[in-house]
């Protein structure tokens, strides 16, 4: 199997009839064990890469470039610059792998999420590149394209899509039978995976956790017959965490924990996010899961892996050469495309007037006011960046030290109005909070905030916000609102009367 010159599926067979039964039960999980007898390294799945590097398999954190939330992404609407952002996210993964020898962070990027935001309260919009089929499977297209790389010998990182499929709701995901008629299935749910896919070679996908016509997507025949039988994927597959268990535990669509193991991987998944080892074994013992079983789902694993270079000599290997101790996310070139993605990603929703762009050289006063303008909020998916700048910071050096620009949080005791009366122009910075204001998962209160495991229950901004900015706009008409948010608003009064809007 280290042998460059047989075929791929040569090299695959070979590996798979060296490995012992009890050797593949233990490959199948995100956390892949080193086959130490082999010379086979650990190979974890655990490297988040939605919008950059984020989390992975344990301490210590990476640091990593960080662009704007997919949301933000998708309103670039530029596939060049996408392809230029995962490519600088697959070139970090490569040096992350390198130093940490594959366990701490995986060249298996779980990106890009490729749903359809098809409902705005969905809690995952903000991981969406948007809601519209040829869009997102385009853009998906130019982001995977961008991370894989496009050297003929080896991959530089792998992507996986996700979530497959039918998944835009998190109130009861894990118990929840989507209907969906073929039509609408194959001209609007399956376009970007098909994209990803077919034409991207894209070479990972994970599971959602719901179910779709009654079987737990997780198991379902639509894996076999479409994306195998018909799209022709012979790459990884994953279920979400702890989906496996959820066929059994929550839908009961298996008699016990044990069939559930089988059953998930006879539909073709070879990786189980937070598996149940202990399932898999028994699994085994009892005969429900056979060697045939287990060759075909690792098959798609090990596919992977040998085209990232992995059993590759070295020498012949593009990325063996990548310094493992490089910061690439420290250099100026992955500032400044940072900087390039981000103001792709910003939309002008409204210049009555031509009251944007300001001229710094006719100002001598700005308000910079919200609870969005002096943070830079990371959201549940986002990795650590290595610097950050807020609006306030990056307002106050824009315009330099001819210009004053005065701060206010809110309208306590009056301070917005205050500062905002007499100002050239006042600059009010709201949105979301994509964290919910705290860490915990599934804990998010007000209805007006959302992630993942919580839906928003309104989709205007948050009434507190609406306030300050009608306060702000009746003490001077040159306001400027700059919603900062991981997901579409309705913004019916400030649309109707503040003269600048940007998103």
């Amino acid at each position: 199997f280290r042998n460059p010159c047989l075929s791929l599926e040569e090299r695959v067979t070979n590996l798979l009839s060296l490995l012992t039964d009890a050797e593949k039960v233990s490959l199948l999980t995100e956390r892949q064990p080193a086959i130490s007898r082999l010379g086979i390294s650990a190979f974890s799945t655990y490297t988040e890469g939605i919008h950059g590097l984020g989390w992975a398999a344990s301490e210590p954190a990476i640091l990593s470039t960080q662009f704007p939330q997919a949301s933000g992404l998708g309103e670039t609407w530029d596939t060049n610059v996408l392809t230029q952002a995962f490519a600088q996210v697959g070139n970090e993964a490569r040096v992350y792998f390198k130093k940490y020898n594959g366990t701490h962070s995986s060249l298996a990027i779980r990106c890009p999420v490729v749903d359809l935001t098809r409902d705005p309260r969905a809690g995952r919009a903000e991981e969406s590149l948007g809601e519209d089929p040829y869009l997102v499977g385009e853009l998906a297209k130019a982001l995977v394209r961008g991370l894989q790389g496009s050297n003929p010998l080896a991959l530089q990182a792998a992507a996986t899509m996700k979530h497959f499929f039918v998944y835009n709701q998190e109130q009861n995901r894990g118990n929840l039978n989507v209907v969906v008629d073929d039509r609408n299935l194959r001209e609007y749910y399956l376009v970007p995976f098909y994209e990803t896919i077919v034409n991207a070679h894209g070479q990972s996908f994970m599971t959602s956790y719901n179910a779709v016509n009654g079987v737990p997507a997780a198991c379902s025949p639509v894996i076999k017959s479409v994306v195998i039988g018909e799209w022709g994927f012979d790459g990884m597959i994953c279920t979400d965490a702890g989906a496996m268990q959820a066929t059994y535990q929550s839908y009961k669509y298996f008699p016990s924990l044990e069939a559930a193991a089988a059953g998930v991987v006879k539909a073709g998944t070879a990786v189980m996010l937070s598996g149940n080892a202990a399932a898999m074994q028994q699994a085994y013992t009892d005969g429900l899961l056979t060697t045939a079983d287990m060759d075909a789902a690792l098959a798609g694993n090990f596919r992977m892996r040998f085209r990232l270079g992995e059993f590759d000599p070295p020498a012949q290997m593009p990325y063996s050469t990548v310094d493992g101790n490089s910061t690439p996310w420290t250099s100026d070139s992955a500032k400044a495309l940072a900087r390039l993605v981000t103001q792709k990603s910003i939309v002008l929703l409204k210049n009555d007037g031509n009251l944007l762009p300001l001229n710094k050289s006719t100002l001598k006063s700005l308000a910079v006011i919200g609870p969005n303008a002096d943070v830079d909020i990371s959201d549940w998916y986002g990795g650590k960046p290595p610097y950050t700048v807020t609006a306030r910071a990056g307002i106050t050096a824009a315009v330099g030290t001819g210009v004053t620009v005065q701060y206010a949080l809110d309208n306590t005791g009056g301070a917005a109005v205050n500062i905002a009366t007499g100002a050239d122009a006042a600059i009010v910075v709201v949105g979301n909070n994509p964290t919910c204001g705290n860490t915990t998962f599934g804990s998010c209160t007000g209805g007006y905030d959302s992630k993942e495991s919580v839906d928003r229950t309104y989709i205007d901004l948050k009434p507190e916000q609406l306030t300050l900015i009608q306060a702000v706009y009746a003490a001077n008409k040159r306001t400027i609102v700059v919603d900062v948010s991981s997901f579409m608003q309705a913004i019916t009064w400030v649309q109707d009367n503040v003269p600048a809007i940007v998103h």
